[in-house]
């Protein structure tokens, strides 16, 4: 089916693939699910748990998937309509020669806030995966003689320290590795560097190379946060303080949502992107480009639980017995994980180890998953998180301040956790 081109000769936006409908995005974020092996009673039971690692990358597909590239594309769709590279203007622009086009625009900036865990970095890697590539190399691009690299999208984590010439210094080693350059190898091996100059120097690339999302996660790196101590003695009405680790950095990041063409995706925790409104008065901003927060599952009949989680999780159960879905099993589950989809995917993992020591332990031919074992995985490998996990369920605003330095990052929760697994010994229960 033919159709008008709403940005016709644009080849920014021709590289970035077609426009997709709401069952496409869908069927492409499928294609990136876990395979599942066949004839898995066949298979050795240590060599089961190797085909479960993928498992902590999984990320279900769901509406809100939908939605959130459908914030994202539209933005940059609209961003690089703006750039076309085939209009001198567009070159003169990057070259500081002119003003923008148009001179000026609505800010592209949107947020995704939830819990560590919840499913931030997973949705935005699985929105961005859709893009045919990060870079995208044009052998025949206007105005510039022989091939040349289109840098699509852009992913990092803000530094801990949030300072401006730290955050600028990931910037360029993202670039250059997503490049394969060395572009920036000379300057960052400077002794001293004048931090906003190190940035802009970042910056020019980036719009030289019609950089198209720009994605900045953890955002609560950008504040400085009273410790677990001092919040813990503070009433329940009262709202921890808070401070900003570099003013610098906060105002360099509100200009580039007013100034830069390329589309600005910010992600953290509640508490960094609530800071992050109140400090640069950014919620209209967020109105204009878009505001997605990622709940985590609190009733274990909600569809969205048992429907777009539970059921696909069902299917990664590598055993002869499989436990079918049923309330006593979801249930069970919020319980013991607060709903996070990342603990329940550990809780899932954890639980399969637990179910093998169980069947090597029976003289019986047992090979199946049970409630049982996730309760026993958790008490064997969620002590931990137990007190995040237990302010979660709680559900009290106070409760869940106080404890949100136990919620791990993603790197951090899954190193820890496979420590775990491998040094904790698995219990041998008595044959069933």
């Amino acid at each position: 089916m033919s159709y008008e081109d709403p940005y016709p000769n644009n080849c920014l936006n021709a590289a970035m693939g077609p426009y997709l409908s709401a069952e496409q995005i869908l069927r492409s974020h499928l294609k990136r699910l876990p395979r599942i092996p066949a004839a898995i009673a066949e298979i050795p039971r240590h060599v089961r748990m190797h085909f479960l690692m993928p498992l902590s990358e999984a990320h279900f597909p769901s509406s809100h998937d939908v939605e959130f590239f459908t914030t994202m594309d539209l933005a940059l769709r609209a961003s690089y309509g703006r750039r076309n590279p085939g209009d001198p203007r567009t070159w003169a622009v990057i070259g500081k020669e002119r003003p923008r086009l148009d001179g000026g625009h609505s800010a592209k900036l949107i947020g995704v806030v939830g819990v560590p865990g919840a499913g931030k970095s997973q949705l935005i890697f699985a929105a961005r995966s859709v893009y045919p590539s990060q870079v995208i190399t044009h052998q025949d691009f206007p105005n510039i003689n022989g091939p040349f690299a289109q840098l699509a999208h852009l992913s990092i984590n803000i530094p801990a320290s949030g300072k401006l010439g730290d955050l600028a210094r990931t910037l360029m080693l993202a670039s250059d590795r997503a490049m394969g350059t060395d572009r920036f190898a000379e300057v960052l091996g400077r002794i001293r560097t004048d931090a906003s100059a190190l940035f802009d120097e970042w910056l020019q690339f980036a719009e030289s190379r019609f950089l198209g999302i720009l994605h900045l996660d953890e955002v609560q790196n950008l504040f400085k946060f009273e410790t677990l101590k001092k919040r813990s003695k503070k009433s329940d009405g009262d709202k921890p303080k808070l401070r900003i680790a570099d003013d610098t950095t906060l105002k360099r990041i509100l200009t580039l949502s007013n100034t830069s063409d390329f589309v600005l995706v910010l992600s953290g925790s509640p508490d960094g992107m609530a800071a992050l409104q109140t400090r640069l008065s950014t919620a209209s901003r967020f109105v204009v480009g878009g505001w997605h927060e990622l709940h985590i599952f609190d009733d274990p009949n909600d569809q969205r639980f048992r429907g777009t989680f539970l059921k696909p999780l069902l299917r990664y159960q590598y055993v002869r017995d499989k436990l079918v879905d049923s309330d006593g099993l979801a249930t069970t589950i919020i319980e013991l994980t607060a709903g996070v989809p990342r603990f329940i995917i550990a809780l899932w993992t954890a639980a399969h180890r637990v179910a093998f020591a169980r069947h090597a332990s029976s003289g019986l031919q047992v090979d199946d998953l049970q409630i049982d074992d996730l309760k026993v995985a958790a008490s064997l490998y969620f002590t931990p998180i137990a007190p995040a996990i237990q302010a979660l369920r709680s559900r009290d605003p106070a409760l869940m301040r106080r404890y949100e330095d136990l919620l791990p990052d993603d790197t951090m929760f899954w190193s820890g956790f496979w420590t775990r697994m491998s040094t904790g010994e698995p219990p041998k229960p008595q044959a069933t």
